[in-house]
């Protein structure tokens, strides 16, 4: 066993809740050392610990001064412009930084860094997750944007229960067959806890993996919320509506939405029972206008 002791100032700093993930995976994929180093450094930087919540998109630093935080051993302009043209080129290529533009002369020299919006840190556990089925990063990053961490999640625990029970046969790529899942889940059934598939009888065509029939029991959309607090039923209930009603509902009103769960003033499984029930109905405009009468005001 190895013990260590933190410094006073790292651990007062993490008791205040000065604590931001870093993407793990993301930085262990950069090709060399100092790429991964100068993307610790930016992903830091982009950042004001007093409003920790906010991101900078653009980042201007002296050269002298930046060499020596990226432990960079020269003063000398130009070898430090050279130690980070590959590292520069790197971030850029794989999307996270848009463009690095050097102004000024000699040891005036500054670096303005703009960094990519649409960047989204991605969980480790995540992103192995995606990988694992042949997912590209890029199309897991912007899945991730769209409809949040617990409905991916959600979505490929029932593709891996609909694959182990038969009922899911992909016939080209686990990728392009999750991607259909997220994309369309209702097209699927929801796998029961104890799911029994009938044997097909010999002449019995194969089913088609992208419009398949109900060949699993349904449960009740409040099954699904059993045993959740109010926050989990909240992300799960948000997860879900994200996939159908993001284009009619504001990040303002989600945001509200989420609170008035939490608060218990509406309830998560009532609340996506109706929801679904409009989306069969194509009724989603309708629907959406209902719920936003029922939300708090700001």
């Amino acid at each position: 066993m190895i013990s260590g002791r933190l410094a006073d100032a790292i651990v007062a700093s993490i008791r205040s809740g000065y604590v931001k993930p870093l993407d793990s995976e993301f930085m262990l994929s950069l090709s060399r050392p100092r790429t991964r180093a100068l993307y610790r450094i930016l992903d830091g930087a982009r950042y004001d610990p007093q409003r920790p919540d906010e991101r900078v998109d653009t980042l201007e630093v002296n050269l002298i001064n930046w060499a020596d935080q990226c432990k960079i051993p020269s003063t000398i302009p130009g070898n430090i412009r050279r130690a980070l043209a590959s590292p520069h080129e790197e971030l850029v290529k794989r999307g996270y930084l848009r463009d690095v533009t050097l102004t000024g002369r000699g040891r005036d020299q500054m670096i303005r860094y703009e960094f990519v919006r649409e960047f989204t840190p991605m969980d480790p556990a995540l992103s192995r997750r995606f990988r694992s089925y042949g997912v590209a990063d890029g199309v897991a990053r912007r899945l991730v944007r769209e409809v949040g961490p617990p409905f991916l999640t959600e979505s490929m625990d029932r593709f891996d229960q609909l694959m182990r029970s038969g009922v899911l046969v992909v016939k080209k790529s686990k990728a392009a067959a999750l991607i259909h899942l997220i994309q369309n889940p209702d097209e699927y059934p929801y796998p029961s806890a104890a799911p029994t598939v009938p044997s097909p009888a010999p002449a019995e065509p194969a089913r088609k993996a992208a419009r398949m029939e109900p060949l699993l029991a349904a449960p009740s959309v409040r099954d699904e919320f059993l045993g959740l607090d109010l926050t989990q039923a909240a992300e799960k209930a948000l997860g879900r509506l994200g996939v159908h009603y993001r284009k009619l509902l504001t990040v303002a009103e989600l945001d509200r939405l989420r609170h008035a769960l939490i608060q218990g003033r509406l309830n998560a499984a009532e609340l996506l029972d109706e929801a679904m029930g409009a989306v069969a109905r194509l009724e989603k405009e309708a629907f959406a206008q209902r719920l936003r009468a029922q939300l708090p005001a700001d």
